[in-house]
Parts: structure tokens; C-alpha cells; sequence
């Protein structure tokens, strides 16, 4: 059994697709647990219009993204956890593909697939690896964009948060990057080229706002316990903070995060430089922290 949850606030114009994506799949032994963050449109309206006796329908006062997939996670009763943005729509082979995958490789806990990037009516392959097995040196792979494992492409074990924290309630963007990297650390991953998903930037855009730095992942970037490839991903995420701090002007901030990272700034060229490279050779790995990135 999966437990798919979706965490919900103010997607009025596309959780109702999202969440028949969930119960059109092929496979069908799964739970959908939805909720609703203190939506202030017609989400949760939309939702109670859907019968079907697999979702589970919870309300709660809004504490964020991060809270409220920790919250769907205290009220699922599969080991076999599945996140889901209530903006992106997955494939009807999903649950297929990543049910398939957990049991060739029972050993592992984490399973993650390809997916598809929508933006302004293009469409294109995110991963570039195209073969499936154990990923080793994972945080390499993400670097070079072969890997990417995010919500909605994705199942974790509930047994990976025996040990560790789930999403951080701190953060509002790029808490599932801290996830992931976190979980990397200790956990063997899967990966198969399969696409199960469509990442619709479009709808991610439209929630965008500001967040106070102690919301950004970049206010809490560890790099003492970071490899090299981990640290030129932080490092990549520090510079997407610092230039959107310097469109807006926003001299303190910036300043602030400089001063805190001054020991680990060497990385921040090397990453520049490095995606750079990429970007021109291949032009993959900059749609991580292209601006905007949200996921709430």
C-alpha cells in the first residue's frame, strides 16, 4: 500500500486535476490524504466535490508546507509515503513504476523516477541518467542533473524518519532539497528513468512570494557536514538567494548571508563556474534553482 499525501492551500484551479491524476492510476491500493492549510479560495470546496472512498480530507489552520506534510504523514498508515504537490499531476503509471521499483529492490528506501518540466507550453526531460539501479554518490548525480529526486516523482520509507526529522517547519522553500540532501546522507536510494510526472512551473509561479530569510533553506545551509558535491549544490542555492536578494535590493540580507557562509564563499565561484559549464554543454542542472522556484 502507498499513502499518498497531498498538502493544499489555494490551488483552486488545479488540485481537482491533481487529484483525479491520483485516482485515475493503474494502480489502485493507495490512500490520498489532502490537507487543506487554511485555504482562503475554493480548494477545499473543490476536493469535497470528488467521491471517492480513498481519500481522507483533513483541515487544519495554516503553519505552511512543511507543517502540513508532516501533518498528512502522522495520519498515513502505509510505510510506503508518497508527497504531492497539489499543483503538479502525475502519470497514470506512477504508483505502477515506483510500486515495481520497491519490489526489485527491497532493500532500499528511497524510490525516486524521472519527470517532466512544463513551462510556457514547453515540455522537457528533467533527469539525463538513463539507467536504473542503487545511485551511488548521489549528491554528484544531482549536481550534474541525472538525478532529481522531488516530490511528486518519489516514495520514502516511513522507516527513514525513525532516525530523523521530517520536513524542517522552519522552512517554506526548498524544504524538500533539505530533505533529500538529509536523507541521501544515510539512506540507500533507487532511481529508474521512467517519467511519472508533470512539473507545471506555471501554477508554482503563481504562488509566489517573498519569504522572510529564516524561511529560506539557504539560512540554514550546513556546510561542515556536506562532501564536495554537496557543498556546490548549497553553494549554487546560497547564490539563487543572493541574487534574488540583490534584484530586490535587499542589501541586509545579503550581507547577512555573506557574513555567515564568509569560511565556504570559495564554493560559491567554483559553482558558478561549474554550472556554467553545464549550462552551456548540456542545460539541465539550472532549472533547480531557477528563479522562481516555489512549491507552495
Amino acid at each position: 500500500m502507498i499513502s499518498v499525501i497531498i498538502p493544499l492551500y489555494n490551488k483552486e484551479k488545479i488540485v481537482g486535476k491533481c487529484v483525479n491524476a491520483v485516482l485515475d492510476q493503474d494502480y489502485s491500493d493507495f490512500e490520498l490524504i489532502i490537507v487543506d492549510d487554511g485555504s482562503t479560495d475554493e480548494s477545499a470546496n473543490v476536493v469535497a466535490q470528488i467521491i471517492d472512498r480513498r481519500i481522507r480530507f483533513f483541515s487544519k489552520t495554516n503553519g505552511g508546507v512543511s507543517d502540513t506534510r508532516n501533518f498528512g504523514f502522522q495520519k498515513a498508515v502505509s510505510d510506503n509515503i508518497f508527497f504531492l504537490d497539489a499543483d503538479d499531476i502525475i502519470l497514470p503509471n506512477c504508483l505502477t513504476v515506483l510500486s515495481n521499483l520497491m519490489l526489485k529492490y527491497d532493500d532500499a528506501f528511497i524510490y525516486h523516477c524521472n519527470f517532466i518540466i512544463e513551462s510556457n507550453n514547453h515540455k522537457r526531460k528533467y533527469c539525463s541518467r538513463t539507467i536504473e539501479g542503487e545511485i551511488i554518490n548521489p549528491q554528484k548525480l544531482i549536481w550534474n542533473g541525472e538525478i532529481y529526486p522531488r516530490p511528486g516523482a518519489m516514495i520514502i520509507k516511513r522507516q527513514c524518519f525513525e532516525k530523523s526529522e521530517l520536513f524542517s517547519t522552519k522552512l517554506s522553500k526548498f524544504e524538500d532539497l533539505e530533505l533529500i540532501l538529509r536523507l541521501l546522507r544515510t539512506y540507500k536510494s533507487v532511481y529508474s528513468p521512467e517519467i511519472i510526472l508533470l512539473y507545471q512551473r506555471e501554477f508554482s509561479e503563481l504562488s509566489y512570494k517573498l519569504n522572510p530569510i529564516e524561511k529560506e533553506y539557504a539560512f540554514y545551509l550546513n556546510f561542515n557536514q556536506a562532501g564536495f558535491y554537496e557543498r556546490l549544490i548549497l553553494s549554487w542555492n546560497l547564490h539563487s538567494v543572493l541574487l534574488e536578494r540583490k534584484i530586490i535590493g535587499d542589501r541586509v540580507t545579503r550581507k547577512k548571508l555573506l557574513k555567515m557562509y564568509c569560511k565556504f564563499l570559495i564554493y560559491l565561484p567554483i559553482a558558478i563556474i561549474l554550472n556554467r559549464f553545464y549550462h552551456y554543454k548540456i542545460n539541465y542542472f539550472k532549472i533547480i534553482f531557477e528563479l522562481p522556484k516555489y512549491s507552495y
